[in-house]
């Protein structure tokens, strides 16, 4: 028996041996090269190519092409992309912006973007919630960012908001981007430039293939790449990548306020109700707040 235990504590032992190296060479394949240890580093980047057949439980999970999400040793990891975003609250001042932070979490089958301190209050408002524990304690800020985006292969949708009351938007998925040939480094990406028209605005994008995840801010999505910085032809919105890295993974960033579920509408619905907002505020829908709304430049995306 004695023999046997340590036949099969020397094999697990090679075994061990083996998917640490699998996943090493994955690791090093994923990162562009650089050497990262899969115990250490696992936060950085990585997986294990599916062509190995090993069984170090680093796998690609793809829900569009080129996106990627890492799970290892059974626990799934997340992408996180941290955007600086910078709007004008007053388009005719477009040299008074307003900067805040904004997150891109990219999940196993679908992506979110939205506020990051605004994620983080929720959590915690949710958290207290669960746990009946009061929420005076909270003192995280609203986040300026009030919308959120869900995007999948199936589906893409924004929360928005029109006086307190939150609007689950269906999005059109197709977006039809231009390439140009024009590349240059952005924050030390090789980035290329692609252009898009979109709710009545001209935007310049610049991507890079050195991240392979087909997606970006708000519903930008579509192009070989990460979309690494991005603006409007009136620099009244932009987008700069500052920041990337992994977090547990967890079910969703999109936590509902009690008694505020979103009403599903379409885009066309959401414009027109947005619009008879804009001219009668109080008439359009008489329990809407438009202290809570957020600037109403966010409408004219």
């Amino acid at each position: 028996m004695l023999i046997i235990v340590n036949n099969l504590l020397e094999r697990n032992a090679k075994l061990r041996k083996a998917n640490v190296k699998h996943l090493r060479q994955g690791l090093k394949k994923f990162s562009g090269g650089k050497a990262l240890d899969p115990i250490s580093d696992i936060g950085t980047g990585g997986g294990c190519d599916p062509g190995h057949g090993c069984t170090c439980g680093a796998i690609y999970n793809n829900f569009t092409p080129g996106i990627r999400s890492l799970t290892v040793y059974g626990k799934a990891l997340s992408h996180r992309f941290i955007y600086s975003y910078s709007f004008a609250p007053d388009s005719a001042k477009t040299d008074s912006m307003i900067t805040e932070y904004t997150r891109l979490d990219v999940f196993q089958d679908h992506s979110e973007f939205l506020s990051d301190v605004g994620a983080k209050k929720d959590s915690a408002i949710s958290s207290a919630v669960r746990n009946r524990q009061s929420q005076a304690d909270i003192k995280l800020p609203d986040g300026k960012y009030a919308n959120k985006t869900f995007k999948s292969k199936e589906l893409i949708y924004t929360i928005e908001y029109i006086g307190i009351q939150p609007f689950k938007v269906i999005r059109d998925q197709k977006l039809n981007w231009k390439l140009s040939d024009e590349k240059k480094k952005i924050r030390g990406y090789n980035c290329q430039k692609a252009f898009l028209n979109y709710g009545g605005r001209k935007w310049e994008a610049w991507f890079t293939a050195d991240i392979p995840f087909q997606d970006g801010p708000y519903v930008f999505n579509g192009l070989p790449g990460l979309i690494v910085q991005m603006r409007d032809a009136e620099n009244q919105h932009s987008f700069l990548l500052v920041e990337n890295f992994k977090v547990p993974d967890v079910k969703t960033n999109l936590i509902n306020k009690p008694y505020f579920v979103p009403v599903e509408v379409s885009e066309a619905q959401f414009n027109k109700k947005w619009n008879e907002y804009r001219k009668n505020p109080v008439g359009a829908t008489e329990q809407f707040n438009d202290d809570e709304s957020g600037p109403s430049e966010w409408r004219k995306f």
